[in-house]
């Protein structure tokens, strides 16, 4: 659970699995671009069909994380045969419940800050986080359902806030993916963007060994920043009261 994004940057594409049943959730995307109210974020749902475990307790178990639409590959989608995708326009939807599966379902929750998205999620098996390294059967708990916010899309005339907010673990799986992303521009000559930004233009008079210098500087530089991103989410995931079984 939220451990999808971890290693993928724009050009690292997920690798499928058939131990899991896909389920792919847009928000409005922009057709050829896949950006939308989520700036191109997408919602994975992994069910488990087959478990690691010995006790199998993990099976119909769903594990869900964020990631960049440019990590899905289409051919790698269709040779799996078990990945289903899933298009939310929230211009067209009321208050019910929208099903993706017979176990995952997608509600709204409006008031006058905005509106809510969360997921419900059926007949779990969860494990106490302080109790996860017990490897006792025991400690498991079956709950009737989980939910999940996935985002919120803010009313920005009473809050003064961004006007969608991703549920902050999904928001740090994105900005680990993106931090990732820039980190490995500057391991790559060929993905090097040093002189695209509008401060950042070299002299045509800067020498190879002056250009190396900033390359290093600036890859030093976004290393931190991925550590530190990639650090962030493994606290908030530690953070957690409970782990799904997987």
């Amino acid at each position: 659970m939220y451990n999808l994004s971890i290693g993928l940057t724009y050009e690292n594409l997920l690798q499928l699995s058939k131990n899991y049943r896909y389920d792919f959730l847009s928000i409005n995307p922009t057709p050829g671009y896949g950006f939308g109210p989520l700036n191109s974020s997408i919602f994975v749902f992994r069910t488990i069909k087959e478990s690691h475990l010995l006790n199998k307790k993990s099976i119909n178990n769903v594990l869900i994380d964020a990631i960049n639409y440019k990590n899905i590959n289409g051919f790698d989608a269709a040779i799996h045969g078990d990945c289903h995708f899933h298009i939310l326009d929230i211009n067209n939807i009321n208050e019910g419940a929208i099903n993706l599966t017979d176990i995952i379902s997608l509600k709204i929750i409006k008031d006058e800050t905005g509106e809510t998205f969360y997921a419900t999620i059926k007949n779990q098996k969860i494990i106490p986080a302080d109790k996860i390294d017990n490897n006792d059967d025991n400690d498991i708990i079956e709950v009737k359902q989980l939910k999940y916010i996935l985002f919120k899309i803010n009313n920005s005339d009473i809050i003064n806030c961004k006007k969608v907010e991703l549920a902050k673990i999904f928001a740090l799986q994105i900005k680990d993916i993106w931090h990732r992303n820039r980190y490995q521009n500057f391991n790559n000559i060929t993905n090097l963007d040093i002189d695209k930004g509008l401060n950042d233009k070299l002299d045509p008079s800067t020498s190879w060994e002056k250009a190396k210098e900033l390359v290093e500087q600036k890859r030093k530089h976004w290393e931190t920043k991925q550590d530190i991103a990639f650090n962030n989410l493994l606290t908030e995931k530690r953070s957690l009261d409970y782990i799904v079984l997987d």
